[in-house]
């Protein structure tokens, strides 16, 4: 398929809307069959629990054009298990797992002209995510909900590629302990936005905290500082990394396998 007229290489990290996106309904108890649609808007009544009481979960992925020019994506299965078990804490109904992966693809699929060509430095950026759609004004979840796929054509997130980033150690707390840290909750990521200040501050504080001193004690004390803003910790030791598991940090996908560097990478072909 003939790609989009895009200049790949200078998109940036934005939302371009694409042809098709994946809708499944959920009603009476059960899920919908779901279907691909060229609408991007979502209609909802002004009490939907999603509104009032924050009752969404999302997942984020990215599909790929290799070198032969086949499309691949990175693991969904994991992202379905992680979409499951976040439901499951928001006290919301699981969207079976074969039928993500599914949706998935066809989303991708249908969507092929917007995966960047290999070499661009873009990728398609696949985002599921689903909530509770009707009205709910007393404290409880709700009893209809929508799971939704959107994709769009990215850039890099940070501009000039994977390098080490500047960091901030705050007093504000990230997640409690035994709370809702450890899954993907759509509000959770909100509260980070109060601490993304410009760089230039960010490196005055650092210096006035021990030329770094106090980062690289709380890093490996490992009990105050968990994970950053976009991505779980690590810290390289000896020739390996260092990975958090605990009750109050997602479960990642790509830090899964320790030894990526040394066997192959799992695809899933589109």
């Amino acid at each position: 398929m003939e790609k989009k007229n895009i200049d790949w290489g200078n998109i940036g990290f934005g939302y371009i809307p694409t042809d098709y996106r994946f809708v499944s309904k959920f009603k009476d108890g059960k899920w919908d069959e779901g279907e691909l649609t060229t609408d991007p808007n979502v209609v909802l009544n002004e009490c939907a629990c999603v509104f009032q009481y924050a009752q969404t979960v999302f997942e984020g992925m990215k599909a790929y054009t290799t070198e032969d020019g086949h499309i691949v994506t990175f693991r969904p299965d994991l992202n379905a298990e992680r979409l499951a078990n976040s439901a499951k804490r928001l006290e919301m109904p699981v969207f079976p797992e074969d039928r993500f992966v599914d949706a998935v693809v066809k989303t991708i699929k249908a969507n092929e002209a917007y995966v960047p060509p290999y070499g661009s430095g873009a990728t398609l950026y696949v985002r599921p995510y689903m909530f509770g759609s009707n009205p709910v004004i007393g404290v409880k979840p709700a009893d209809e909900y929508q799971f939704r796929i959107l994709t769009t054509p990215v850039g890099p997130y940070f501009k000039g590629g994977a390098k080490p980033i500047t960091i901030r150690v705050t007093d504000f707390d990230r997640a409690a302990p035994h709370g809702t840290g450890h899954i993907k909750a759509g509000w959770k990521i909100q509260g980070f936005c109060r601490y993304k200040k410009p760089v230039g501050r960010l490196e005055n504080w650092l210096r006035r905290n021990e030329k770094h001193g106090r980062i690289k004690k709380t890093i490996r004390k490992g009990s105050y500082y968990n994970r950053n803003l976009l991505c779980n910790l690590f810290y390289a030791q000896s020739g390996s990394y260092v990975y958090w598991i605990c009750a109050s940090v997602m479960a990642a996908v790509t830090g899964r396998d320790r030894n990526c560097d040394r066997n192959p990478i799992p695809a899933y072909g589109i």
